[in-house]
C-alpha cells in the first residue's frame, strides 16, 4: 500500500508519467492473456500473488527507490508458505471448552469472593483482566 500511495502521489504531481492509452491497453490485454493461460477467471484480476514481488519492485523503480531488500522477500515467501500450510488462513483457533472453564472459575470468584477484602483478590483481579481479554478477542474474531 505504501509503495502504491507513493506512486500515485508522484503520478498526480507529474513526477511519474503514465504510459499512453495504447500501451496500458496492451499491458492489460497481455495480463488477461496470461490469466487465461493459467485458467484464472477475469474476476481474479486483483489476485496479484504470483506477481506481487515483481509488481512491488516495478513500483520501486517507478518512484526512484531501490528494489526490495532480501529480508523483505524472505519474509514474504515465509508468509506465503504459512498461508498455504494453514489451509484456513491465519485465523486463530478458539477452544470453547477451555474458555468456558475459565469463565466458570471467574463467575465462581465473582459470586463467592469479596474482591476488596478476600485473600483471593489478586486471583479475582487476574480473572477480571482475563475476561476483558476474552471479550476483546471475541470481538476481533467476529470482525
Amino acid at each position: 500500500m505504501e509503495l502504491q500511495s507513493k506512486w500515485v502521489a508522484q503520478v498526480l504531481s507529474g513526477k511519474v508519467l503514465l504510459p499512453n492509452e495504447d500501451e496500458m491497453m496492451a499491458s492489460t490485454n497481455e495480463f488477461y492473456r496470461k490469466m487465461q493461460e493459467l485458467g484464472l477467471p477475469k474476476r481474479s484480476t486483483h489476485f496479484m500473488l504470483p506477481y506481487q514481488l515483481g509488481y512491488q519492485n516495478w513500483l520501486c523503480a517507478q518512484i526512484g527507490l531501490p528494489p526490495l531488500e532480501n529480508w523483505k522477500l524472505k519474509m514474504y515467501e515465509e508468509s506465503l508458505k504459512n498461508l498455504i500450510e494453514m489451509r484456513d488462513g491465519y485465523k486463530d483457533q478458539w477452544d470453547d471448552a477451555y474458555w468456558e472453564g475459565i469463565i466458570k472459575v471467574f463467575i465462581f470468584l465473582l459470586i463467592y469472593c469479596d474482591p476488596f477484602h478476600d485473600i483471593a483478590s489478586p486471583i479475582f483481579n487476574f480473572f477480571l483482566l482475563l475476561l476483558q481479554l476474552i471479550y476483546l478477542k471475541s470481538k476481533s474474531l467476529s470482525v
